[in-house]
């Protein structure tokens, strides 16, 4: 009985010992930071080019009389929402380009600043797709009640489709936030003694 009460508390001083000489690995943390910053590059890229070619497609393909009010509106309200999601991802992501310095705390701290920054980027895009989903049934609704004839929304295809593809997007954003924020607690207790 006193050899295996011996026994389980010298594996708790091991554990102990190499939970508090844990050593951060510098260079895969650098080569993971480079990584979402190339991630991060294309993602604010992408939303320019969403942007840009979202005017023509009003101009071109909404704007014509032979499309209904209905779509119009639709089309038309995404437009700022867009324009809002696109300003909310460079404010956040704008400021986690520049690393400070080369030392292990600043990278630690950068890195751990990033997986934040990730949670608030989780947050957001879950409020943008409940947002949408507002939206996109507040559309339908309308459609139905003021459009009459071939103008009104009659696929239950595209309704499925709609309502599918925006939770889908909240889902991944609900569990994105939840992946980032277990990182940041796992992340801040191996470093903590970097950090403080």
């Amino acid at each position: 009985m006193q050899d295996d009460q011996n026994q389980s508390n010298d594996e708790w001083q091991q554990l102990q010992n190499d939970w508090q000489s844990y050593q951060p690995d510098i260079a895969k943390i650098k080569k993971k930071i480079a990584w979402v910053t190339w991630r991060m590059i294309a993602v604010l890229a992408l939303d320019v080019l969403v942007v840009i070619t979202y005017i023509p497609f009003l101009i071109f393909y909404v704007f014509p009389e032979d499309n209904s009010i209905a779509m119009k509106a639709w089309h038309f309200a995404m437009f700022p929402v867009l324009m809002y999601g696109v300003y909310i991802d460079f404010k956040l992501r704008l400021p986690l380009f520049k690393l400070e310095s080369q030392s292990t705390e600043a990278i630690l701290r950068f890195y751990l600043k990033r997986v934040k920054a990730g949670i608030v980027l989780g947050q957001w895009g879950y409020r943008f797709s409940v947002l949408l989903l507002g939206l996109f049934v507040v559309w339908v609704v309308s459609n139905y009640l003021f459009e009459w004839g071939e103008a009104k929304l009659e696929k239950t295809s595209t309704i499925v489709f709609g309502m599918i593809w925006i939770s889908f997007f909240a889902g991944i954003m609900h569990w994105y936030r939840i992946r980032k924020t277990k990182e940041a607690k796992r992340l801040q207790a191996l470093w903590k003694e970097f950090l403080e």
